[in-house]
């Protein structure tokens, strides 16, 4: 399996509202491909900042907003993403060309399209 960090970075890019290509950000294809923990905490929090941004203009519904709906399930995955990136701050670890991060590209791709049609 190829690992397609450019797939990822624009994934990255696409939600966050940035252009693909440009080197030296967040979401640049080679941070995926170094695999440094903190360079890929950047990204997942730059990623977290902008699903939370754009789930605010999401319309809910009444049951959506009931304790367990989808607004709350979406509260507490957004709270988890931000502990997940606050604990790969603290790892020194590297792995580079991690298929974990191909699949959260795809996710991120997903989310994004999702809430593209959603406020629509």
């Amino acid at each position: 399996m190829n690992f397609d960090a450019v797939s990822i970075e624009h994934a990255f890019a696409k939600l966050i509202g940035n252009s693909s290509g440009a080197r030296g950000t967040s979401h640049d294809a080679d941070v995926f491909r170094a695999g440094n923990s903190k360079n890929l905490a950047k990204a997942l929090s730059d990623a977290t900042n902008a699903l939370e941004e754009k789930i605010k203009s999401v319309q809910y519904s009444t049951a959506d907003m009931e304790p367990g709906g989808a607004k709350a399930r979406i509260d507490a995955a957004i709270h988890q993403l931000r502990k997940i990136t606050v604990s790969m701050t603290k790892i020194s670890t590297v792995s580079r060309e991690d298929y974990h991060w191909e699949i959260i590209g795809c996710l991120i791709s997903t989310i994004s399209a999702l809430l593209e049609t959603a406020k629509n």
